[in-house]
């Protein structure tokens, strides 16, 4: 988006942002992240029944981020004491996930006190997620997938924070 000044010169402006959704990337001790599957299709999000995702979930009137990130743990993880997160550190970027609508995502990464082998029973309250189960994050690339997860995952993977994504891939099935 350019903008023209009096003297005829253009410059870029700067993109108005307006997050609208929290998303989690859940990591174990041993490197391993937290994904699930879709219970619902919402074409306008490129969300379909059996994608895997990791969570997220729309900020409410009147929420802040931080309570729409609690919520997001006990709606759609099932319980939050074992899962910690420090807003300030642990940002890794806002990413643009709606289809043809600017449905932006601010990404945090929350950290889970155990490992993929420790017993936890996954229930997600509104039953948006099922069958939660830890993956390599590596492992996104070839499974089912709404839009965005292969870039989130891929910059979290990198160690990369304060990511600004405009465009993200759409999502992925078998049938591609």
């Amino acid at each position: 988006m350019t903008e023209s000044l009096k003297t005829g010169i253009t410059k870029e402006k700067e993109p108005t942002i307006i997050i609208r959704g929290v998303i989690a990337v859940v990591l174990s001790q041993d490197g391993k992240i937290l994904v699930a599957q879709e219970t619902e299709d919402k074409p306008h999000m490129d969300k379909k029944r059996g994608d895997w995702t990791i969570p997220a979930e729309t900020i409410e009137k009147g929420e802040t981020e931080l309570e729409a990130i609690l919520r997001l743990i006990k709606e759609e993880v099932g319980e939050n004491e074992d899962i910690t997160c420090r807003p300030e550190e642990d940002w890794i970027g806002d990413y643009q996930i709606g289809v043809e609508m600017e449905i932006w995502g601010r990404v945090y990464l929350l950290h889970f006190n155990g490992t993929s082998k420790t017993p936890r029973n996954f229930v997600a309250e509104r039953g948006e997620m099922i069958n939660h189960r830890w993956i390599n994050p590596e492992e996104i690339i070839n499974m089912p997938r709404r839009k965005g997860v292969i870039e989130i995952v891929n910059d979290f993977q990198s160690g990369q924070r304060g990511i600004i994504r405009e465009e993200c891939s759409a999502g992925f099935r078998q049938s591609q």
